[in-house]
């Protein structure tokens, strides 16, 4: 596992002399999520994932593939420590449609501490494309407007997103320190149980300088400036052609 191949995969050239800060955490940041799509496609081809970093590392930077939350937020955070950063794995909980929450390690999510603390995601798909910062500062990109707030219950937060006038939660997550492990089961979960939502739906989504590109299931959904047009995948030919021109993934 090479840290140089990691930034090589997702474009960014780094002088060891560049202070790990918040700049260089935003560019790594904005990068992977330009470079390294959101998908699901190995659940729907019944290819196991399997929470090792090593084989994370082979799928992600040797064949050049995405994942979903734990494969992504894993290995970038395995990144951040290599080049020095103080990162931490947090678990979350996602809002779903019926504005519930899921069960405990539905999601992964990364903690920086700088000097001050960050929450990173590189594994949510459309999502703050920088830091977020744990006080409560609201940000703003390509993406919407998004912001921390405390919940409730001590050490758990909500990330929220600015719709119109309103603050809607994507997930809810705790500031206790996890490790890999903590998520195989849940991760497991999420690629066989019925009630997944990862199940009889595929999806693959990635950052672009304007908006997002997304294949769900047979629909190429493309976000830009705000506008949205999509059109029918009709064909596994079609399939790979837009898997490989949009995701650079060839199965």
């Amino acid at each position: 596992m090479d840290p140089h191949r990691y930034l090589a995969r997702i474009g960014v050239s780094l002088d060891p002399e560049t202070p790990r800060d918040l700049d260089l955490l935003q560019e790594l940041q904005r990068a992977h999520l330009r470079t390294v799509p959101f998908e699901t496609l190995d659940i729907a081809r019944n290819e196991p994932i399997v929470l090792d970093l090593s084989s994370l590392y082979a799928k992600i930077i040797d064949r050049e593939r995405g994942g979903f939350c734990y494969e992504l937020n894993s290995l970038f955070g395995w990144l951040l420590r290599q080049l020095g950063y103080d990162v931490r794995i947090v678990e979350g909980r996602v809002r779903d449609d019926t504005e519930a929450f899921g069960p405990p390690f539905d999601h992964m999510a990364l903690l920086v501490d700088l000097k001050r603390r960050y929450l990173v995601d590189v594994g949510f798909g459309d999502f703050c494309r920088r830091p977020l910062p744990m006080a409560g500062d609201s940000l703003s990109d390509v993406s919407g407007t998004y912001r921390i707030t405390p919940a409730d219950d001590p050490g758990h937060y909500f990330t929220q997103e600015q719709t119109d006038s309103e603050w809607t939660p994507s997930y809810r997550f705790t500031t206790e320190e996890r490790v890999l492990a903590d998520f195989i089961e849940m991760c497991e979960y999420q690629q066989t149980a019925e009630e997944s939502a990862f199940i009889g739906r595929t999806v693959c989504t990635i950052a672009t300088g304007s908006g997002r590109v997304t294949l769900s299931d047979d629909t190429l959904i493309v976000t830009e400036n705000g506008g949205k047009r999509s059109e029918t995948v009709s064909s596994q030919q079609k399939r790979a052609r837009v898997l490989d021109d949009c995701f650079g993934i060839s199965l």
